[in-house]
């Protein structure tokens, strides 16, 4: 049961709840992940469009003789229960209708650690590793950035956390008492911002930062795709600068992925676990475009033997044998990616506390990050290293010698064929540099290409196989480009290029093709 705190009386938050924007009608008992699986199956998730009224929604639901549990105004999706058919059957009944942008199965999402033999120790690596040291000369910290822990919810009156930590709210209960039963979360929010220099136990790589407390996983660590979404919406909206996810599951959801782009739109750093089963599949919500995706690594700067791994994966970070706050009090060790999750997060916080926007942090924790044995293959990007990405000094390099796809400066060499739906870094140098990608597509249908992090102003362009311009895309600045063209089975070819001359030489660009392969 849930441990009420003085001064938090029931009947204050019944009445609290009801000025949510969101009412979830569940059960407040703990249930394990079969149950929820088995609740589950007699769920679907259905998102409206943005013209649709809510008399409109409700008019529906009876018409299709089903039940609404929860709403979120926001994201504009309902959860019901579903009578007198099957959920497939339902699902596609709704997505028959013109008022309904799509409709998906409930499906539970669950934490990504690996326990440990619990015992207290003194010795933390991932700080040092990632030099954190030399980043605490420039900031700790400042209580206004905010790290949102989506998670099992946090114990705030923790003898390590008791400053850091507010209560946002839980979704499993729904109630603002996102207080943790199940540990999970607390050991996050340690490492993230447990206070240092107070003569008791850890130390957070982030420790005079702010931690919101967020429940979407139950007592056993389990919880809806439904839960998380709205824990990332209200992590969101309510002014968090980070969103740290040490949770995740092998299924896509598409109300999951509304939530992460819309925290992205918020300007909130979305960091998420790559996963503990140890293969080069997606593990969700990790894979989405706007996460950045973490794997873990031991004190070694070895992959772990659990992680997941890939060109999807973004970064690496400390993940074995991490020390950290312990629910009820104290100090224990655990491991997996929801360990390495959160000392990325807090270094994210860091960045964001020496005044970097999300665009920018990401860039810098990427474009900074050591160089360590996997980097290019097991992930992206290298181990995360706080102080380089700080003061902007790591050891990518950022010479042209670094960049795999070089020379592609003309259609004629221009590098590929690239995968869809992977993910490219590179360069562009100087005011003469241009990239060229090739793809192929297998059969006509829609080609989306996305230029994503930009240090620069950088412009897209769609050629046919004679290199013919099909599409281009000018946002200006250092926003998002986009091209989506409808073409048929064969080549074309993808150019990247610095308006007026824009480049960079030390900061990346990302760039990602999605089509019929």
């Amino acid at each position: 049961m849930k441990r009420m705190r003085k001064g938090f009386a029931v009947v204050l938050a019944l009445a609290l709840t009801c000025t949510m924007s969101f009412a979830l009608v569940l059960s407040a008992e703990a249930k394990d992940q079969s149950s929820l699986m088995e609740e589950g199956r007699k769920h679907i998730i259905v998102k409206f469009k943005d013209n649709v009224s809510i008399q409109a929604m409700g008019s529906m639901h009876k018409k299709e003789g089903s039940k609404m549990l929860s709403r979120n105004d926001r994201l504009r999706y309902d959860v019901v229960e579903v009578h007198g058919q099957s959920v497939e059957d339902a699902i596609a009944d709704y997505e028959k209708r013109a008022d309904v942008e799509y409709a998906e199965p409930r499906i539970v999402y669950h934490t990504m650690w690996t326990p440990d033999d619990p015992y207290y120790a003194s010795d933390q690596y991932g700080p040092q590793n990632m030099s954190a040291e030399g980043a605490w000369d420039i900031t700790r910290g400042n209580s206004d950035v905010v790290v949102a822990v989506v998670d099992t919810g946090v114990q705030d009156d923790h003898q390590d956390l008791s400053q850091q930590v507010s209560q946002g709210y839980d979704f499993v209960d729904d109630d603002r008492n996102a207080y943790d039963e199940q540990g999970h979360g607390t050991h996050v929010a340690g490492t993230i911002a447990a206070t240092t220099n107070n003569g008791k136990g850890v130390a957070g790589v982030a420790p005079d930062v702010s931690i919101m407390a967020v429940r979407v996983l139950d007592s056993n660590g389990s919880g809806y795709n439904d839960w998380v979404a709205s824990g990332i919406e209200y992590a969101a909206s309510n002014g968090a600068d980070v969103i740290n996810l040490s949770l995740g599951g092998s299924r896509s959801s598409q109300v999951v992925k509304d939530a992460v782009e819309f925290a992205w739109a918020q300007g909130a750093v979305v960091i998420a676990a790559a996963g503990n089963s140890n293969t080069s599949s997606p593990s969700y919500p990790a894979y989405y475009e706007e996460s950045i995706a973490v794997a873990a690594v031991d004190s070694g700067d070895r992959k772990a033997s659990f992680s997941n791994y890939g060109d999807w994966v973004d970064i690496a970070a400390p993940g074995v044998d991490i020390i950290s706050t312990q629910l009820g009090g104290g100090y224990v060790k655990y491991s997996g990616t929801s360990m390495a999750a959160p000392h990325t997060a807090g270094a994210a916080a860091l960045l964001a506390s020496s005044g970097m926007n999300h665009t920018e942090i990401r860039a810098a924790l990427e474009n900074n990050a050591d160089h360590i044995p996997g980097t290019g293959t097991s992930w992206q990007n290298g181990r995360v290293n706080i102080l380089a990405a700080l003061d902007g000094d790591g050891d990518d390099g950022g010479g042209e010698e670094d960049d795999p796809y070089e020379p592609n400066d003309s259609l004629a060499d221009a590098y590929g064929p690239i995968n869809s739906d992977q993910k490219y870094k590179s360069y562009i140098y100087d005011g003469s540099d241009e990239d060229y990608y090739k793809l192929k597509t297998s059969r006509s249908g829609t080609i989306t290409v996305k230029l994503r992090s930009l240090p620069a102003d950088y412009d897209l362009y769609l050629y046919d196989a004679d290199g013919n311009m099909l599409d281009r895309s000018w946002n200006g600045g250092t926003s998002r480009e986009t091209i989506s063209y409808n073409g048929g089975a064969g080549t074309y070819y993808v150019k990247v290029v610095g308006w007026n001359g824009a480049s960079s030489k030390t900061d990346t660009y990302r760039l990602k093709a999605i089509f019929n392969q």
